[in-house]
């Protein structure tokens, strides 16, 4: 709709789009860009944000926690070679129905960070290229990402050389992965939770795994899942105060322990047997 637009700005706050479904390249392209208020988007129909914003090179910064992404199913090269964009607020994103995330942060040069946390990737079958060439992220939790169904892990990290940890949790899977080539090429200082280091002649899935040391090596680092936490009463637990409770869970989604936050302090409970 404004792709390859040359304006500086743009106020679509009278824009219906609550019957869209298409958004497939609508900003892309629009390098003056210098600021994109998109607060009042009903995004809640929309089922394509390929290329959405692609090279906006003009943005240093995008608030995307209002839209409703629940719909959504590709999400190819959304953000694909939008350099300059130092801060990216996808706090609401909701990835349930995502299938493609093919390219998605390609060539985003200038993010240091990226908080992935509300990401549901359970159905995604392709991340080929997803974080190629974010060269100034150095860490990436990763610990929501459920694997099982990607097919795809193509360069999904090449050339991050400043990434020094990827996280990951019990959700973390490989098994369906049939191209993997360059996955982690020139991630030079990546690291394994165990100690292991960068070896250019390991570069696809084979070490696309928690690091188990010498005996098996792997460039991720292990970090518990930590389940959206709630506020519940201490109910039976000999505890009479509000407390805000995080739950733990493995691969299969059964939670393995919960965290109690509150008076009189922090517990750990591991026997969660009704």
């Amino acid at each position: 709709m404004f792709m390859e637009c040359g304006v500086t700005s743009l106020d679509l706050s009278s824009f219906d789009t609550s019957n869209v479904t298409n958004m497939g390249s609508m900003f892309s392209g629009c390098a003056r860009l210098t600021s994109l208020n998109l607060s009042s988007f009903d995004t809640s129909n929309v089922t394509n944000m390929s290329y959405m914003f692609s090279s906006c090179d003009g943005l240093t910064s995008l608030n995307l926690s209002n839209f409703n992404t629940s719909s959504v199913e590709y999400m190819t090269n959304m953000f694909y070679c939008s350099e300059n964009l130092t801060s990216l607020n996808l706090s609401n994103f909701d990835t349930s129905n995502v299938t493609s995330m093919y390219a998605m942060f390609r060539e985003c040069k200038s993010l240091t960070s990226l908080d992935l946390s509300s990401f549901d990737t359970s159905n995604v079958t392709n991340m080929s290229s997803m974080f190629f060439y974010c060269y100034k992220l150095t860490s990436l939790d990763l610990s929501n990402f459920s694997t099982t169904k990607v097919t795809y892990m193509n360069g999904m990290f090449y050339g991050c050389n400043a990434l020094e940890t990827i996280a990951v949790s019990d959700f973390w899977n490989t098994d369906a992965v049939t191209e993997s080539d360059n996955m982690f090429r020139a991630c030079t200082k990546l690291k394994g939770g165990a100690g292991t280091v960068f070896d250019e002649n390991h570069t696809d899935k084979e070490y696309a795994r928690i690091d188990g040391g010498d005996e098996k090596p792997g460039y991720l680092t292990y970090k518990e899942y930590e389940f959206p936490g709630s506020y519940v009463k201490g109910v039976g637990l000999g505890l009479s105060s509000r407390i805000g409770i995080t739950f733990y869970v493995d691969m299969n989604k059964q939670v393995k322990k919960a965290v109690l936050a509150g008076i009189p302090g922090e517990q750990t409970v591991t026997d969660l047997t009704p």
